[in-house]
């Protein structure tokens, strides 16, 4: 496969503020070349008979660029720069519908899908510590839910609404929708896991995380008298196939749940966990 580079580059790239501070202006025009260098030539499609395929491939790239932080970047604001919400830097109005903001049915993991695909497992740094920060309250809701719908949940269990804002904080959305909001944001960590075998960050960020998540779907889950199989029903808190849409056992919840079930056991023994 040929290296094929991306549209002309149509902006300076300034991750390392400090480094440039005081430059020339060529000195910096030199550091931003270096860094586009590096970075298409990480990864890179030939797709000679989907052309347009191809250019929405490093339109994507250049997106995730300009909009994302690099690990590095992410370390040294030590840990408080949040990742981008549903139109990164891009807003063009004060007022951003759906409050801008990390929406976790869909549109925050979509930022990140091909980061680790393509080889640039750094510019999901910054997707992973507002998920973490929210653990508490993702918590306390959890024990709300299962009071109103009677249910029995262990304590550690994690429920999570659908629309999330940096730093721990919920965004002015309080819905949740579906169910599976947990299980599908921990996609990421698993996919972190997958491409980089970090031990040290699954057993003190992916593992937690993981347990509360199951723990929510071992309690929500309700074994069918009938069948002896599990359903993902509830009467007074139904989970959705989608927004605003109730359905039992839908095939995206039950799928992430899944997913998220059998990731905990596979990285927990990898790593030497119970």
């Amino acid at each position: 496969m040929s290296i094929v580079f991306a549209p002309t580059t149509r902006f300076v790239y300034l991750s390392a503020t400090r480094e440039t501070a005081g430059r020339r202006p060529a000195a910096i025009a030199e550091a931003s070349s270096a860094f586009w260098r590096s970075y298409w030539n990480a990864s890179s499609v030939e797709l000679p008979t989907r052309p347009a395929l191809e250019r929405m491939w490093f339109g994507s790239k250049y997106s995730t660029a300009g909009s994302t932080a690099s690990a590095d970047t992410v370390a040294r604001m030590q840990k408080k720069l949040p990742p981008p919400g549903l139109y990164g830097p891009f807003a063009t109005g004060d007022f951003a519908f759906w409050n801008g903001d990390f929406t976790l049915d869909y549109n925050q993991e979509a930022n990140f899908y091909h980061v680790f695909s393509s080889n640039h497992p750094e510019r999901a740094a910054a997707y992973f510590q507002p998920i973490l920060d929210y653990m508490p309250s993702a918590r306390a809701q959890a024990v709300r839910v299962a009071a109103q719908s009677s249910l029995t949940c262990d304590p550690k269990a994690l429920n999570f609404p659908c629309h999330l804002a940096p730093w721990g904080q919920q965004s002015r959305d309080t819905t949740t929708y579906v169910q599976w909001n947990g299980p599908y944001a921990a996609l990421l960590f698993i996919n972190a896991w997958e491409y980089e075998r970090d031990a040290a960050f699954a057993k003190n960020s992916t593992l937690p995380l993981l347990d509360g998540i199951n723990a929510w779907s071992h309690c929500y889950l309700q074994k069918n008298s009938t069948t002896g199989t599990l359903d993902d029903t509830n009467a007074v808190t139904p989970d959705q196939i989608f927004e605003n849409s109730p359905a039992k056992n839908p095939a995206a919840g039950l799928a992430m749940m899944m997913r998220a079930a059998t990731a905990h056991r596979t990285i927990a023994l990898a790593v030497g966990e119970s």
